[in-house]
């Protein structure tokens, strides 16, 4: 790519974020993840987000969109009926807190006033310091046919015993029409349907199976107004407390000495708006996403990520264990390496030569994607430990597709979908890929198009490049066409929009019979489509794990189980790290540390 490249696509996205009026919510998003790099909290961007370079310049994503082929329309774009929202994956560990600075930075105002007497009101104890500009979305729970009987038969008076045993029976399905269910089941037979008050409690549970049960509080969604937010929706208090002080005070972990909660808001450059208490309750609103997202105020989704720890775990192992005998780095011999823990200890031969392979400037965000050990592993399968590659479906996919770069991880990740395995698109992309089918396109211009996937269509980015490619639609328009076919817009609108694709493909000189079968081809695919922006951020993660789990496997395996990440049980990681030649050691009392760590020196 060359600079007119990058000035032209950043012009036109800053044009397109101003006219939308999303200047302000791109500097809110930089300076979160500012202040989590500032403190040393992991924090990375993903989702449709990365296809804007604005959002790769300011740091918020680690994605280049112009070298992945991301279009900015399938972020945003003037035709986008619904807010975007940008999702920052942070350390699960510190995610406290950087809600504790969102909600000190942001959740004062001159009007809180309001907001703060109705809360003391309620309960004098519990006084809000940063209400109401911030607030976490809640989420409406709703009552399932357990949870329903469990309520209604406390209303009766019914024992919790008894309670507990004829609950556990019931389906967790069938709501409409629980008795015919309960018929069905062998374990419920005997169940009293037709006695009281039992049959009307069951009658009863039909009828409220679907109504709100309770609010709790969405996996990261997080609204900042520009005024106070009782003006917009209203808000409670959850049972949450939001802790503003920094974690490890006094402490030393992997050799990184750790300072007091003060020093580290300090040096995080954000003295100015440290808490007032050491603990505050969260505001969480009223409304849903749905109902948040009504009201015009666009949400922010701050994810804990237990993959992110893993990765910045096993570096600060490495640097701090790689320092700590220079003898043993230099020789020639394999070098020790134990993982203790509370559940025990291990150790394994180390690679020799580590010295050349200290992480002190390692990025992992900036690996080429072409690492040969790590291709091996790929190749393989042997992904167990490894973010989003460690399924059985998935070892077996990177097997059969021969997978070695970065950009196979990323095409893995969306054919592993239920959507391209049943509709055949899975079998078709792997004997494509491996030489057995030649690979057809159903017009010559969806060659330089779907290429990289060996014609067939992936991502939900092919719809807006089939769609310009095909019948010269804007991006703009392309993105609409993605979102009808996608979400079963009004069949007036869908058929209005292959009117305009077919007029389009006839310009471009695509004869009728080709022009359906793509149109077909669209609509059936949009049924399964995945986003590649995720796809690609998500990719990075999988490949940093792979990575350092084929160089690093001590401090990798020691990260997984003291941040108990993974799709496993810590016993399959331990067998994992066996096969690589670790040997198990039994728990000792004089080895153990408060978390897994790996060691050097030991036998």
């Amino acid at each position: 790519m060359n600079d007119a490249t990058v000035r032209d696509r950043l012009d036109y996205e800053l044009t397109v974020i101003e006219r939308l009026g999303f200047c302000d919510y791109f500097l809110v998003v930089w300076d979160i993840a500012q202040f989590a790099r500032r403190a040393g909290i992991p924090v990375v961007g993903r989702g449709s987000a990365a296809s804007s370079l604005v959002a790769y310049a300011l740091g918020i994503t680690n994605v280049c969109p112009l070298e992945f082929d991301l279009p900015f329309e399938r972020f945003l774009n003037p035709s986008r009926t619904d807010p975007p929202d940008i999702d920052l994956d942070i350390c699960w560990k510190r995610r406290d807190e950087v809600l504790a600075y969102v909600y000190t930075k942001y959740g004062r105002t001159r009007n809180a006033e309001l907001g703060t007497r109705n809360a003391e009101i309620q309960n004098p104890k519990s006084r809000i310091q940063n209400p109401p500009r911030v607030a976490m979305v809640s989420t409406h729970n709703t009552f399932q046919v357990r949870s329903a009987f469990r309520e209604i038969a406390k209303t009766f008076g019914l024992p919790l015993d008894e309670i507990n045993s004829l609950a556990s029976r019931l389906p967790y399905y069938g709501g409409t029409d629980l008795r015919k269910v309960i018929s069905l089941l062998p374990e419920c037979r005997g169940f009293p349907v037709d006695v009281e008050p039992y049959k009307t409690i069951l009658a009863l549970t039909e009828q409220v199976i679907g109504f709100p049960h309770h609010l709790s509080i969405h996996v990261g969604g997080i609204v900042i107004a520009p005024d106070s937010l009782t003006n917009y929706l209203p808000l409670q208090l959850a049972a949450k407390e939001i802790n503003g002080s920094m974690t490890g005070a006094d402490e030393s972990v992997n050799g990184a000495a750790f300072h007091s909660p003060l020093s580290l808001w300090e040096r995080a450059g954000v003295r100015d708006v440290l808490p007032t208490q050491a603990a505050d309750r969260l505001v969480i609103t009223q409304y849903d996403m749905t109902g948040v997202e009504a009201t015009g105020l666009v949400k922010i989704d701050l994810l804990g990520h237990r993959a992110l720890s893993v990765i910045a775990d096993t570096i600060m192992a490495v640097n701090s264990g790689a320092a700590v005998s220079e003898d043993v780095t230099q020789s020639s011999a394999p070098r020790a390496a134990a993982m203790h823990s509370r559940d025990g200890c291990a150790t394994f031969p180390a690679g020799p030569g580590r010295r050349d392979a200290v992480l002190s400037s390692f990025d992992a965000g900036r690996l080429s994607g072409d690492d040969p050990l790590t291709a091996t592993l790929l190749r393989e399968g042997r992904t167990i430990g490894c973010f989003q590659l460690e399924s059985p479906g998935m070892r077996a996919l990177l097997k059969q597709i021969r997978a070695e770069t970065r950009r196979d991880a990323i095409i893995a990740l969306s054919l592993i979908r239920p959507g391209p395995s049943a509709s055949g698109m899975k079998e078709l992309f792997i004997r494509r890929r491996l030489g057995r089918e030649p690979v057809r396109y159903v017009h010559p211009s969806l060659e330089p198009v779907l290429k990289e996937t060996c014609g067939i269509m992936l991502f939900q980015e092919d719809i807006l490049r089939v769609a310009k490619a095909e019948a010269g639609f804007s991006l703009e328009e392309a993105d609409m066409l993605r979102r009808a076919v996608s979400k079963k817009r009004s069949k007036e609108k869908i058929e209005e929009l292959r009117d305009l694709f077919f007029a389009g493909a006839a310009a471009n000189g695509v004869p009728a019979d080709a022009t359906e079968k793509i149109w077909d081809w669209v609509g059936n695919f949009a049924a399964y489509s995945y986003c590649k922006a995720h796809a690609v951020t998500y990719g990075f993660l999988a490949y940093q794990t792979v990575y350092l789990k084929s160089r690093y496997p001590a401090e990798f395996f020691a990260a997984m189980i003291a941040n108990r990440a993974g799709f496993y049980q810590p016993r399959v990681y331990l067998e994992e790290a066996r096969r690589m030649g670790v040997k198990i050691l039994l728990p000792d009392v004089n080895l153990g540390r408060r978390t897994t760590e790996a060691e050097y020196g030991g036998p």
